[in-house]
């Protein structure tokens, strides 16, 4: 839920499929948002008596008209003011589901384009927009939520596998 120490919370889902490709959003080029004009997973605000989960499904839906059977809770990043160009630093409480419909069938109703993209593909920390035929940058903090993403991934997996 809301931590009041920190007046401005956010959410970012992390669609994946199969952990070999992560589904991301080029955002609008409106200088009146957070990190204009780069790529980030999908996501927005939470709403007053929200958590962090249930934000990411309804900002899914807004933004694709996807709404997964459930999300699940990766871990918060605090981002500085200075990085968000904003008043006071944000809490970023970060999401990640498995992608389970066809690309095709997703709807972009917010940002400049989507694309799927490979660990390979982000470590570039530039990515190739379809629609706008060009690269354009990928924040470094979106690249360490991802690589700490592909880590958490694979050293439960290797924990399951020992298990068997």
């Amino acid at each position: 839920m809301i931590d009041k120490k920190y007046p401005r919370e956010a959410v970012i889902t992390l669609l994946h499929i199969d952990y070999t490709k992560f589904l991301l959003q080029l955002r609008d080029f409106k200088s009146s948002i957070p990190f204009p004009g780069v790529w980030s997973g999908f996501g927005g605000q939470i709403e007053k008596g929200e958590s962090p989960k249930l934000a990411g499904c309804r900002e899914l839906e807004e933004e694709l008209g996807y709404s997964p059977n459930g999300i699940s809770y990766f871990r918060d990043y605090i981002l500085d003011k200075s990085v968000v160009q904003q008043r006071e630093d944000l809490r970023l409480h970060v999401c990640y589901g498995e992608l389970k419909v066809p690309f095709s069938e997703l709807i972009l109703t917010e940002g400049q384009d989507m694309g799927l993209f490979s660990r390979s593909e982000i470590i570039e920390r530039e990515l190739y927009s379809q629609k706008l035929r060009r690269k354009l940058p990928i924040p470094e903090h979106t690249v360490s939520m991802i690589l700490d993403l592909f880590d958490f991934i694979s050293s439960e997996q290797r924990s399951s596998s020992k298990e068997k």
